[in-house]
């Protein structure tokens, strides 16, 4: 029998795939705690925002399915990880909307700077079609498993590059809160340095898929960075 280019080693790749999920859901609840959870538990949390609590309910059920998905490869039962790829396909569009909402709930924002727009593009312009438009594309190559997985794990890391302004405010005066934007994308595009690692040390070689997924980011970085300051969006967002 031929050797196939691309081995697919089923358990390894879960196994990557969920550690990866449980260390960005403990890095987003490290996020929240002190930013979310605490003051919404001691009534000191205040917002106006109708899409706020939607948004943390949907993104923190995302990052469990992020978690269960791999978690039912291991164990082999595929019946219900594929009966729950369906409700992962509404989490995700229950996370897009929410974030969006957000989003555009807080525009225009007046006396903000500049880096505050910035941020605000990668969020509509990045991280949202990117977890959309890779979840679609794992969906259609759910009988390439080597491509599938690869693919929704470029879709699940996207929304987690976000927190990272939970974190910037807790440390105002170290992190500049201007550059929230390109920090977000920065972690995204790391997160995704991380699979080719995976792929070269498990497989010594690395995956099209994982190429192709690190190309996407970083080509919609540079995209996403002369929108977030061109005078129309500032003119939107601010």
């Amino acid at each position: 029998m031929a050797k196939e280019k691309y081995p697919f080693r089923m358990m390894d790749d879960a196994r990557f795939m969920r550690g990866v999920a449980w260390a960005l859901l403990v890095f987003t609840v490290l996020g929240f705690v002190p930013t979310y959870f605490v003051p919404l538990s001691d009534g000191s949390f205040a917002t106006d925002e109708f899409w706020m609590h939607p948004h943390a309910i949907a993104g923190f059920a995302f990052a469990a399915f992020f978690i269960a998905q791999p978690t039912m490869v291991l164990k082999g039962n595929w019946k219900v990880h594929r009966t729950m790829g369906a409700v992962v396909g509404l989490a995700v569009i229950a996370a897009a909307i929410t974030g969006l909402g957000v989003q555009f709930e807080m525009f225009p924002r007046e006396g903000e700077l500049k880096g505050k727009a910035v941020s605000d593009a990668f969020r509509t312009f990045q991280l949202t079609p990117l977890l959309v438009g890779f979840f679609i594309w794992g969906v259609l190559m759910r009988r390439r498993p080597d491509w599938h997985w690869r693919l929704m794990y470029a879709s699940a890391i996207a929304p987690f590059g976000t927190v990272i302004g939970r974190y910037v405010r807790m440390v105002p005066e170290i992190i500049d809160p201007t550059m929230v934007g390109q920090m977000t994308s920065l972690f995204y595009t790391l997160t995704a340095v991380v699979l080719l690692v995976y792929d070269f040390v498990r497989y010594r070689r690395l995956h099209p898929a994982s190429l192709i997924g690190l190309a996407v980011i970083i080509v919609t970085t540079v995209i996403v960075l002369q929108i977030g300051f061109s005078d129309w969006w500032q003119g939107i967002a601010l």
